[in-house]
């Protein structure tokens, strides 16, 4: 839970626009651009699945 957590992080500073994902590395133990890069990948990928998934719910209640 806690990679999960850290994750989710990551994408929040991403998002904001305010940081690099050299830097958001750096804020987060050094980590490469590129583990950073795949982890918000991850979460976006996640998030979008989540919403596909309330979407048909909600079809079908209807």
């Amino acid at each position: 839970m806690a990679l999960y957590a850290r994750s989710v992080a990551m994408w929040m500073i991403w998002e904001s626009g305010t940081k690099s994902l050299r830097k958001i590395g750096e804020l987060f133990g050094g980590l490469d651009y590129a583990a950073v890069a795949q982890r918000i990948r991850r979460i976006r990928l996640s998030h979008d699945a989540n919403a596909a998934r309330k979407l048909k719910a909600k079809m079908l209640n209807v």
